[in-house]
Protein backbone atom coordinates (compact mmCIF):
# COMPACT_ATOMS: atom_id res chain seq x y z
CA UNK A 1 0.00 0.00 0.00
CA UNK A 2 2.87 2.40 0.72
CA UNK A 3 6.73 3.00 0.79
CA UNK A 4 8.29 1.67 3.80
CA UNK A 5 11.59 3.38 5.12
CA UNK A 6 13.37 4.91 7.82
CA UNK A 7 13.49 8.71 8.27
CA UNK A 8 10.94 11.26 6.63
CA UNK A 9 8.11 10.95 4.03
CA UNK A 10 7.85 13.26 1.10
CA UNK A 11 5.75 16.19 1.98
CA UNK A 12 2.89 15.08 -0.34
CA UNK A 13 2.60 11.37 1.57
CA UNK A 14 1.58 10.80 5.40
CA UNK A 15 3.13 8.35 7.53
CA UNK A 16 2.61 6.19 10.32
CA UNK A 17 4.75 4.83 12.70
CA UNK A 18 4.66 0.87 12.66
CA UNK A 19 7.05 -0.54 15.31
CA UNK A 20 10.82 0.70 14.07
CA UNK A 21 9.39 1.45 10.68
CA UNK A 22 7.82 4.89 8.89
CA UNK A 23 5.14 3.67 6.45
CA UNK A 24 4.84 6.48 3.89
CA UNK A 25 1.37 6.82 2.19
CA UNK A 26 -0.75 8.92 -0.52
CA UNK A 27 -3.97 9.28 1.12
CA UNK A 28 -6.07 8.65 -2.47
CA UNK A 29 -6.05 4.95 -2.06
CA UNK A 30 -9.19 3.13 -1.86
CA UNK A 31 -9.37 0.25 -0.33
CA UNK A 32 -11.67 -2.95 -0.44
CA UNK A 33 -11.85 -5.48 2.39
CA UNK A 34 -13.87 -8.46 1.48
CA UNK A 35 -15.29 -10.39 4.33
CA UNK A 36 -15.12 -14.41 4.90
CA UNK A 37 -17.75 -16.88 6.33
CA UNK A 38 -21.16 -15.52 5.95
CA UNK A 39 -20.01 -12.07 4.50
CA UNK A 40 -21.00 -9.76 7.78
CA UNK A 41 -19.94 -6.30 7.57
CA UNK A 42 -19.62 -6.34 11.21
CA UNK A 43 -17.48 -9.32 12.03
CA UNK A 44 -14.29 -9.94 13.04
CA UNK A 45 -11.82 -7.61 12.10
CA UNK A 46 -13.35 -5.46 9.31
CA UNK A 47 -14.87 -2.91 10.30
CA UNK A 48 -12.06 -1.73 12.72
CA UNK A 49 -9.48 -1.92 9.94
CA UNK A 50 -11.68 0.45 8.05
CA UNK A 51 -11.91 2.35 10.69
CA UNK A 52 -8.14 2.80 11.27
CA UNK A 53 -7.45 3.09 7.78
CA UNK A 54 -9.81 6.13 7.42
CA UNK A 55 -8.56 7.81 10.31
CA UNK A 56 -4.69 7.59 8.42
CA UNK A 57 -6.56 9.04 5.60
CA UNK A 58 -7.41 6.18 3.38
CA UNK A 59 -10.54 5.60 1.78
CA UNK A 60 -11.74 2.38 3.40
CA UNK A 61 -14.99 0.19 2.51
CA UNK A 62 -16.34 -3.68 3.85
CA UNK A 63 -17.78 -5.22 0.76
CA UNK A 64 -20.34 -7.86 2.43
CA UNK A 65 -20.46 -11.53 0.68
CA UNK A 66 -24.19 -11.23 0.54
CA UNK A 67 -24.00 -15.20 1.16
CA UNK A 68 -22.89 -15.87 -2.54
CA UNK A 69 -20.41 -18.20 -3.36
CA UNK A 70 -17.19 -16.28 -3.86
CA UNK A 71 -17.30 -16.45 -7.64
CA UNK A 72 -20.81 -14.83 -7.77
CA UNK A 73 -20.25 -12.43 -5.49
CA UNK A 74 -16.66 -11.66 -7.80
CA UNK A 75 -18.67 -11.45 -10.40
CA UNK A 76 -21.37 -9.19 -8.86
CA UNK A 77 -18.60 -7.00 -7.55
CA UNK A 78 -17.24 -6.59 -11.33
CA UNK A 79 -20.19 -4.93 -12.45
CA UNK A 80 -20.86 -2.46 -9.59
CA UNK A 81 -17.44 -1.60 -8.44
CA UNK A 82 -14.35 -0.51 -10.50
CA UNK A 83 -10.36 -1.32 -9.89
CA UNK A 84 -7.95 0.66 -10.94
CA UNK A 85 -4.27 1.45 -9.62
CA UNK A 86 -5.36 3.12 -6.44
CA UNK A 87 -7.60 0.13 -5.43
CA UNK A 88 -5.91 -2.10 -2.90
CA UNK A 89 -8.15 -5.57 -2.18
CA UNK A 90 -8.03 -7.44 1.35
CA UNK A 91 -9.62 -11.08 1.15
CA UNK A 92 -10.16 -12.48 4.62
CA UNK A 93 -11.23 -16.40 4.14
CA UNK A 94 -13.41 -16.98 1.34
CA UNK A 95 -13.48 -13.32 0.32
CA UNK A 96 -9.48 -13.80 -0.60
CA UNK A 97 -11.03 -16.01 -3.41
CA UNK A 98 -13.34 -13.32 -4.18
CA UNK A 99 -10.79 -10.85 -4.41
CA UNK A 100 -8.29 -13.18 -6.32
CA UNK A 101 -12.07 -13.60 -8.95
CA UNK A 102 -12.42 -10.07 -8.93
CA UNK A 103 -8.89 -9.68 -10.17
CA UNK A 104 -9.21 -12.51 -12.89
CA UNK A 105 -12.31 -11.16 -14.37
CA UNK A 106 -11.23 -7.33 -14.26
CA UNK A 107 -8.12 -7.87 -15.77
CA UNK A 108 -7.53 -4.00 -14.64
CA UNK A 109 -3.58 -3.30 -12.62
CA UNK A 110 -4.53 -2.78 -9.07
CA UNK A 111 -1.94 -1.44 -6.52
CA UNK A 112 -1.81 -4.33 -4.06
CA UNK A 113 -3.75 -7.27 -3.05
CA UNK A 114 -3.78 -8.69 0.75
CA UNK A 115 -4.81 -12.46 0.96
CA UNK A 116 -5.60 -12.46 4.85
CA UNK A 117 -5.96 -16.72 5.73
CA UNK A 118 -7.38 -16.78 2.34
CA UNK A 119 -9.15 -20.15 1.26
CA UNK A 120 -7.66 -23.16 -0.67
CA UNK A 121 -9.51 -26.36 -1.12
CA UNK A 122 -6.79 -28.81 1.20
CA UNK A 123 -8.28 -27.21 3.66
CA UNK A 124 -11.77 -29.07 3.33
CA UNK A 125 -10.15 -32.47 2.72
CA UNK A 126 -9.16 -32.61 7.13
CA UNK A 127 -12.12 -33.23 9.58
CA UNK A 128 -13.10 -30.28 11.12
CA UNK A 129 -15.22 -29.57 14.28
CA UNK A 130 -17.18 -32.66 13.24
CA UNK A 131 -18.88 -31.28 10.23
CA UNK A 132 -16.70 -32.50 7.18
CA UNK A 133 -18.86 -34.02 5.22
CA UNK A 134 -21.70 -30.77 5.15
CA UNK A 135 -18.48 -28.55 4.51
CA UNK A 136 -17.56 -30.82 1.58
CA UNK A 137 -21.06 -30.63 0.11
CA UNK A 138 -21.28 -27.19 0.78
CA UNK A 139 -18.08 -25.45 -0.62
CA UNK A 140 -16.04 -28.17 -2.87
CA UNK A 141 -19.37 -29.77 -4.39
CA UNK A 142 -21.46 -26.89 -5.17
CA UNK A 143 -19.02 -24.11 -5.98
CA UNK A 144 -17.25 -23.29 -9.08
CA UNK A 145 -13.37 -23.65 -8.08
CA UNK A 146 -12.11 -22.61 -11.44
CA UNK A 147 -9.25 -19.31 -10.95
CA UNK A 148 -6.84 -18.54 -13.01
CA UNK A 149 -4.49 -17.64 -10.26
CA UNK A 150 -1.73 -16.57 -12.86
CA UNK A 151 -4.06 -14.17 -14.66
CA UNK A 152 -5.06 -12.69 -11.14
CA UNK A 153 -1.36 -12.45 -10.59
CA UNK A 154 -0.79 -10.39 -13.71
CA UNK A 155 -2.74 -7.58 -12.00
CA UNK A 156 -2.53 -7.90 -8.24
CA UNK A 157 0.39 -5.03 -7.85
CA UNK A 158 2.08 -5.02 -4.60
CA UNK A 159 0.76 -8.17 -2.51
CA UNK A 160 1.18 -10.05 0.49
CA UNK A 161 -0.28 -13.25 1.44
CA UNK A 162 -1.32 -13.33 5.19
CA UNK A 163 -1.23 -17.08 6.75
CA UNK A 164 -1.55 -17.78 10.67
CA UNK A 165 1.12 -19.93 12.29
CA UNK A 166 -0.68 -23.02 13.67
CA UNK A 167 0.16 -26.77 14.40
CA UNK A 168 -3.22 -28.04 14.35
CA UNK A 169 -3.84 -30.77 11.34
CA UNK A 170 -6.55 -28.54 9.63
CA UNK A 171 -3.34 -25.87 9.50
CA UNK A 172 -1.04 -27.84 7.96
CA UNK A 173 -3.52 -28.96 5.47
CA UNK A 174 -3.94 -25.13 4.82
CA UNK A 175 -0.16 -23.73 4.75
CA UNK A 176 0.45 -25.24 1.72
CA UNK A 177 -1.89 -23.46 -0.38
CA UNK A 178 -1.10 -20.33 1.47
CA UNK A 179 2.68 -20.88 0.09
CA UNK A 180 1.16 -21.39 -3.91
CA UNK A 181 -0.32 -18.10 -3.63
CA UNK A 182 2.78 -16.74 -2.16
CA UNK A 183 4.55 -18.39 -4.83
CA UNK A 184 2.38 -17.33 -8.21
CA UNK A 185 1.98 -13.56 -6.92
CA UNK A 186 5.37 -13.47 -6.11
CA UNK A 187 4.80 -11.95 -3.14
CA UNK A 188 5.94 -11.72 0.76
CA UNK A 189 4.40 -14.38 2.58
CA UNK A 190 3.59 -12.95 6.33
CA UNK A 191 2.87 -15.97 8.93
CA UNK A 192 2.05 -15.04 12.72
CA UNK A 193 -0.71 -15.65 14.99
CA UNK A 194 -4.01 -13.75 15.41
CA UNK A 195 -5.79 -12.59 18.43
CA UNK A 196 -8.20 -15.76 17.46
CA UNK A 197 -7.86 -18.38 15.43
CA UNK A 198 -8.29 -17.81 11.87
CA UNK A 199 -8.04 -14.00 11.98
CA UNK A 200 -11.56 -13.78 13.61
CA UNK A 201 -11.18 -11.23 16.55
CA UNK A 202 -12.92 -8.02 16.32
CA UNK A 203 -9.04 -6.37 15.67
CA UNK A 204 -6.25 -7.85 14.36
CA UNK A 205 -3.25 -5.64 14.78
CA UNK A 206 -1.30 -8.02 12.43
CA UNK A 207 -3.67 -7.61 9.30
CA UNK A 208 -3.57 -3.94 9.78
CA UNK A 209 0.17 -3.82 9.78
CA UNK A 210 0.03 -6.21 6.92
CA UNK A 211 -2.46 -3.64 4.99
CA UNK A 212 -0.31 -0.69 6.01
CA UNK A 213 3.06 -2.77 5.25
Amino acid sequence: VGSILRGQCRKNELSWQVENWTVCYTVDMQVFILPGGNGRNDGHWYTWVARELRRRGFSAQVLGQNKLSPFKRAQQLRNRCSLDRETVLVGHSFGGLTALKWLELASQPIAGLILVDASVKAMFEVPQLGKVEKIRQRYLHSWNWKLDLRRAAKYAGRSAVLSEHRTEKSYLAWKPGQQTFARVLRCRLVSGLGKKQHFTAKQEPLVLRTVLH
